[in-house]
């Protein structure tokens, strides 16, 4: 008599190994360890971030660092292929430690006092009003005729939105807030501020 094929009888274990009954799953509340040694993350700030971050944290409210020490601490001239470098650098002081530089074209960065961090909004809202034009002129880029109608309507909402953002970024716009602001004293909520802004 022919064995009995038990083959589809035969469990197939995955990848992790058969698993007991009353096996549970712990989560994982510690870096893994390879060779005694946790994984690091997977983003690293490169050599030239860090120098140029050595190079700036120290710095004095008002203080100059020169493009010429930049470049000999990162190893790269900074005005080309240390650009990243810098902007990265930047950012971090910023977020970790409230320090704002603003650039000398030429010479440098200058670690920037609250009434320059102020004047800083100004080029900020120029920037996100020359995006908004950007992307409102990008919407157009289309027949509109031949769109679905959901995506008429979202193409007429984001013109509508990027619209509302060129024109409430102007300077115009700013005296309306100041006005409101003496008054209030306090930052608006997005209420009050389209408020202010139909008067």
């Amino acid at each position: 008599m022919a064995d009995k094929d038990t083959t589809a009888e035969t469990p197939i274990a995955d990848d992790a190994g058969p698993k007991k009954p009353d096996e549970k799953v712990i989560p994982m509340t510690k870096a893994p360890v390879i060779q005694d040694r946790p994984l690091k993350p997977l983003f690293q700030q490169s050599f030239e971030t860090q120098a140029a971050i050595a190079c700036l944290e120290d710095v004095a409210v008002g203080g100059l660092v020169k493009y010429l020490v930049l470049s000999e601490a990162m190893g790269v001239v900074a005005q080309a292929g240390g650009q990243a470098s810098i902007r990265s650098a930047r950012r971090y002081l910023e977020r970790e430690s409230d320090m704002v530089f603003g650039v000398i074209r030429g010479v440098g960065l200058k670690r920037l006092n609250d009434i320059e961090i102020i004047g800083t909004g100004a080029e900020g809202l120029a920037k996100s009003r020359r995006a908004a034009r950007r992307a409102g002129r990008r919407m157009t880029c289309v027949v509109f005729e031949k769109l679905a109608r959901p995506d008429q309507i979202r193409q007429q909402a984001y013109r509508s939105l990027f619209n509302a953002m060129d024109a409430l970024g102007k300077a115009t716009s700013v005296r309306k807030l100041e006005a409101t602001v003496t008054k209030t004293q306090r930052v608006l909520p997005l209420n009050a501020t389209l408020e202010a802004f139909k008067k």
